[in-house]
């Protein structure tokens, strides 16, 4: 986005760190990363080709930009906030918690005399939901899709995300066996159904947290035997029982550490 007054583009940005020789591009992501995945956004003087100054996220997909001629650049981010900064200095002017994730850019409109902001809001995507750390929050990753429009003298308040993690079909797991499962579960589902079994989105693909007794009766015929695969699930046909258990151990106990973060607020059914 380029501001013609001030001679200024305003560019998102990310920093991506990659380990090297490492195994992924979760690197910088991981406790022992010397440096960070972050998202930026920067003033860039194209005449000068210099930076004018920036702003630091931290989660790196962060959103598209709008600048106006009243001296602002718009910005949301994966964390849930959309911003407004003085367009020649980066000073933050103003912040509002979406409680949901802000990728796209925003557009402003005249209607009836009255300047009006749009963005578009969400859960991040559904795709790579195992890689949610670089595009959401676990505050933000269920967000419903909705439009927001921003306006001076504004007085809505959004309601909050909606979380709901139902109360586990089974105990806890012994740790052991859950162990084995994640090796198993990052290998072949966490893609879809999201890492720590935290999945993107309403609906689209189940949050396995809230599987229910029938559903798990019949694991082993999902799995193996590909029952679902004509609704998207993918077939293993080569998976074994202690295999299956070790999964279902990892997805319970992940389902308890879901229930205990959200206790009081749960759906008990």
């Amino acid at each position: 986005m380029i501001s013609i007054d001030l001679a200024l583009v305003y560019i998102p940005a990310f920093i991506k760190p990659y380990e090297l020789g490492g195994s992924y591009a979760e690197y910088g992501l991981t406790e022992d990363a010397v440096f960070k995945d972050k998202g930026l956004l920067i003033a860039w003087d194209p005449l000068a080709q210099e930076k004018r100054w920036e702003v630091e996220h931290p989660v790196m997909m962060s959103g598209g930009v709008l600048s106006t001629a009243g001296n602002i650049v718009f910005q949301g981010t994966p964390s849930g906030t959309f911003n407004a900064y003085e367009a020649n200095t980066g000073e933050k002017l103003w912040s509002y918690d979406t409680s949901s994730v802000i990728r796209g850019g925003p557009s402003t409109v005249m209607v009836g005399g009255k300047q009006i902001v749009l963005v578009p809001s969400g859960d991040g995507t559904a795709v790579s939901s195992g890689r949610g750390g670089l595009s959401r929050t676990f505050e933000t990753y269920s967000a419903p899709s909705r439009l927001l429009a921003f306006s001076l003298g504004g007085e809505m308040e959004l309601p909050p995300t909606q979380k709901v993690v139902l109360k586990p079909v089974l105990d806890r797991q012994p740790v052991e066996l859950a162990e084995q499962g994640k090796v198993i579960y990052n290998r072949n589902c966490a893609n879809c159904h999201g890492q720590d079994v935290i999945t993107s989105g309403h609906g689209r693909i189940p949050d396995l947290r809230n599987i229910r007794a029938p559903r798990l009766g019949i694991l082993p015929q999902i799995l193996r035997d590909g029952i679902l695969k004509p609704l998207g699930m993918p077939q293993f046909a080569d998976i074994t029982d202690e295999e299956i258990a070790a999964v279902q151990a990892h997805i319970m106990n992940e389902a308890w550490d879901g229930w205990d973060s959200y206790i009081g607020t749960n759906d008990e059914r």
